[in-house]
């Protein structure tokens, strides 16, 4: 996202922010000549030349550290033996980000500034770069916010596509999705989890099935009990989900989610038998979801269970299949009057 954004701002040039204002010394001047004309010209630093060439530069903390506070005599003290070099220098095309970027790279707190003649047109620093990069934001912020605006946009509508994708192959799976995501919310409310995990928690349980959208329409609309060999066919559709979804970026959170949620607690689920807190926790909590919706809804080849069914064959497989700590929370927020509403009927506005 970072990097998107400073792809389309634009940051301006070196050049209009460093100091142009140079003086050159020779090597051989002495420190209290130095000091001398960077008072009087109201400078901070001095390019140190050796033979009409750029060698180093010295600023007051330089002459501070280097000179005063080690009690050396500044008129016995020559420019070249307290200039730091070499010199990095940048081209004034530059801009202020690539300026930053080789700063940082190169652990240097000041750089020389070339004109197009390989000439010295000034000095930027540290400082300088990130007073300057702070006037670039500020003047930027509504554009900043519209591009945000943009990607957030682009990314809810990425996420309604493929929802749409998911519900035209097949509605039931489109309403069942809805629906463990709403609940999945809750119980992710009811734990106090932070929002970018609850967020990445509602995106996992919405596109949980998207894998399904492989699998032959006879097998997912059949109207009797599966066979052991369409069960296998379907069994992979955990992991094809997570390879659909992991070339989005934004959706990174939610692949080992969608991966193992149908694992059981126990280790005896697939596709790693993982068990316990080896299966992340939002997989822990969609497995309970998914679980009781199906129970509670109509399907081809049975009847959907009462509510108070589905929550005692949960109950009675709490430590098998699910994690018993989840369960209780599940409990408590199904006997909610709220939790028995239509939770398909809305996505949460959390994308």
């Amino acid at each position: 996202m970072d990097k998107f954004m400073a792809e389309r701002i634009k940051s301006p040039a070196v050049r209009d922010y460093m100091t142009r204002k140079i003086v050159r010394v020779d090597a051989g001047t002495s420190i209290a000549r130095v000091s001398e004309l960077m008072s009087r010209k109201k400078i901070s630093c001095v390019v140190v030349e050796k033979a009409r060439r750029p060698a180093g530069i010295i600023t007051e903390r330089d002459m501070i550290n280097k000179v005063i506070a080690k009690s050396r005599d500044p008129r016995l003290t020559t420019a070249d033996s307290i200039m730091t070099s070499p010199i990095f220098s940048i081209s004034e095309e530059t801009d202020l980000i690539t300026v930053r970027r080789i700063m940082s790279s190169k652990k240097i707190r000041r750089a020389v500034v070339t004109s197009s003649g390989n000439r010295i047109a000034g000095i930027v620093t540290e400082t300088d770069i990130s007073k300057a990069l702070s006037e670039v934001l500020f003047s930027k912020l509504d554009e900043i916010k519209l591009i945000y605006k943009k990607i957030r946009a682009l990314f809810t509508d990425t996420v309604k596509a493929l929802f749409l994708t998911l519900d035209a192959k097949d509605h039931y799976t489109g309403t069942h999705s809805k629906a463990v995501a709403a609940l999945a919310c809750e119980i992710s409310d009811e734990l106090g989890l932070d929002a970018p995990t609850k967020r990445n928690i509602y995106l996992a349980a919405l596109f949980h099935d998207i894998g399904k959208i492989h699998i032959k329409d006879s097998i997912l609309r059949k109207s009797a009990s599966l066979l052991e060999s369409e069960f296998e066919e379907i069994k992979p559709h955990s992991s094809i989900s997570a390879l659909i979804l992991r070339p989005i970026g934004e959706l990174k959170g939610t692949i080992d989610i969608i991966m193992h949620h149908h694992e059981w607690y126990n280790g005896k689920g697939y596709p790693m038998r993982l068990k316990r807190d080896e299966i992340p926790l939002g997989s822990r909590i969609i497995t309970i979801a998914d679980s009781y919706n199906a129970l509670t809804t109509n399907r081809p080849y049975r009847a959907a269970m009462k509510p108070g069914q589905a929550i005692k064959m949960i109950k009675a497989l709490s430590g098998k299949q699910f994690d018993p700590a989840i369960v209780k929370v599940f409990l408590k927020v199904i006997r909610r009057p709220r939790a028995y509403k239509d939770r398909s009927a809305l996505i949460y506005p959390i994308i």
